[in-house]
């Protein structure tokens, strides 16, 4: 079964059928509370932010400078 060369959606093209795997991998479902993103800036002065999820939304948070 292959998608490379569709434009297709995969969650609708695999939903309800079963993805062939090596038995000894695993999967994973990630979801994340927080992301913190740096940005290195020239002047050494870097930007970081931290996004936090609080119920449904997001709160940004400036960690640095």
């Amino acid at each position: 079964m292959s998608i490379s060369n569709q434009n297709v959606d995969p969650i609708q093209f695999f939903h309800g059928k079963s993805v062939d795997r090596p038995a000894d991998w695993s999967i994973f479902s990630l979801e994340p509370i927080r992301i913190e993103f740096l940005s290195f800036e020239q002047t050494r002065f870097y930007k970081r932010i931290l996004f936090g999820k609080i119920g449904q939304s997001w709160e940004t948070t400036v960690l640095q400078p």
